[in-house]
């Protein structure tokens, strides 16, 4: 996938390769019209994960007829993330992760956990 903002091609002038014009000829004869010389096949990468989790455990009291959790939650998690490698040496990635908890038993509280960002990584090989 190539994203022109990020790359520096522009769409339109010149890369056009269905007519004849010596524009698009040389831009077929670089290597499909990328200016810089990077790599030839950018890569997106993207991630979801989804993962519902529901575990319980139960004390059961025969003689009273009484059953109650006595451990366990409820917890369900969502993390999408999305790597551009822009060229060889730079990359960029976003990402959010989600994460609702809820115990069964009263000894704790439900909880919400919420984190994302971007990570630029640039490689000095």
């Amino acid at each position: 996938m190539n994203i022109g903002f990020l790359t520096g091609n522009k769409k339109g002038r010149g890369n056009d390769t269905r007519n004849g014009s010596p524009q698009s000829r040389n831009a077929n004869n670089r290597g499909g019209g990328n200016r810089r010389g990077g790599l030839q096949g950018q890569d997106l990468d993207i991630n979801f994960t989804f993962q519902l989790r529901d575990d319980v455990t139960f004390n059961h009291l025969l003689d009273q007829g009484v059953v109650e959790p006595t451990r366990g939650n409820y917890q369900l998690s969502i993390s999408p993330s999305a790597e551009y490698q822009i060229n060889q040496r730079l990359s960029l990635r976003l990402f959010f992760d989600y994460i609702r908890n809820e115990p069964k038993t009263s000894a704790g509280y439900p909880r919400t956990d919420s984190s994302g960002g971007i990570v630029v990584r640039f490689s000095l090989n």
